[in-house]
This record gives structure tokens, C-alpha cells and sequence, in this order.
């Protein structure tokens, strides 16, 4: 990311020669979305569909183990961890899904991202996760880098879907 300044000056009145200095500020962010590149921090959020995943535990450490080399690779810090086994299925998902409310609120009072491994960890349902970015709820997500835009996610998230 650079940040480049300059000074440009304007004359506002050719007659009277005075001369009003702008300062310009443009952040090149590599195409990354601005959230991505601004906050250093980052809260995890790992779902798993069933109980018995959850006790064998080998869906959780294995995205656990995916966020944190993502974090590390990308230089984020992880300063909450979200644990849930629960379906991502229906509209209610939400109100279901305590675990990922509280780590949306803590992302949110922290002004950072959530973090997940996969974007079906969030949901599979393409409107679910049109009403997360529609809200402007800050995520990224690990398998498909910081610089997945709107567009880049709401295709992964239709191709998700299991009713297309």
C-alpha cells in the first residue's frame, strides 16, 4: 500500500493573486478492499455443520490452523476467536448462529474484520451473505485472499449455494 501527497496550487481570483494551496491524498491500495488493508486486526469466526465434527475437532483446528497462516502471511493480528457447531442453512441463520453475532459485534466494536477459512463457513445461502456486505459488515475471507471483491464474492457465494 502507498500513500502518495501532493500539492497542487489553484489561483481563486487571477486580479487579486491569491493563491489557495490543495493538499491531495490517494491511497493505493493493490486493488484490495480498503477494509482489508486498513485494519490490522482481525476477529476468527469457525463454524462447523455438526456435533460430531465439532468433538472430533479436526474441522476446527484445521481452520484454525488455515486463519492463523493466513493471518501471519498477511500481517493480522488476532484478537478474538469465535467457536460454533451449527448448520449455515436457512434465513434464520443468523438468530441460530449466537457465536458468529457476538463475533460481528466484537468485529464491529473493534473496527476490524471477521476472518473466516472458507466463505461457506459463513453461509452457503447468496442472500445471507448479500445482507452481510449490504449492512457493511467488514470479512474476509482466507481461501480467496483480502483482495476478493463484492463481485468475486457474491459469484463464490452462488457457486456455494446447494440449490443452483
Amino acid at each position: 500500500m502507498g500513500i502518495f501527497l501532493s500539492v497542487t496550487r489553484y489561483f481563486a481570483d487571477a486580479t487579486c493573486n491569491k493563491a489557495i494551496s490543495l493538499l491531495t491524498m490517494s491511497v493505493h491500495t493493490n486493488r484490495k478492499r480498503w477494509y482489508a488493508v486498513c485494519m490490522p486486526n482481525a476477529v476468527t469466526y469457525i463454524r462447523v455443520s455438526t456435533q460430531r465434527q465439532q468433538r472430533s475437532g479436526l474441522g476446527i483446528e484445521a481452520q484454525r490452523a488455515a486463519l492463523e497462516r493466513f493471518a501471519q502471511a498477511e500481517g493480522l493480528t488476532i484478537i478474538a476467536e469465535y467457536i460454533e457447531a451449527e448448520t449455515g442453512k436457512g434465513a434464520d441463520a443468523l438468530d441460530r448462529r449466537p457465536q458468529l453475532a457476538a463475533a460481528l459485534a466484537a468485529a464491529k466494536s473493534a473496527r476490524c474484520s471477521v476472518l473466516v477459512s472458507k466463505l461457506d463457513r459463513l453461509s452457503r445461502d447468496v442472500a445471507f451473505i448479500a445482507g452481510l456486505m449490504a449492512q457493511r459488515v467488514p470479512f474476509i475471507v482466507a481461501e480467496l485472499g483480502r483482495d476478493a471483491d463484492r463481485f468475486m464474492l457474491h459469484l463464490y457465494a452462488a457457486l456455494a449455494a446447494p440449490d443452483l
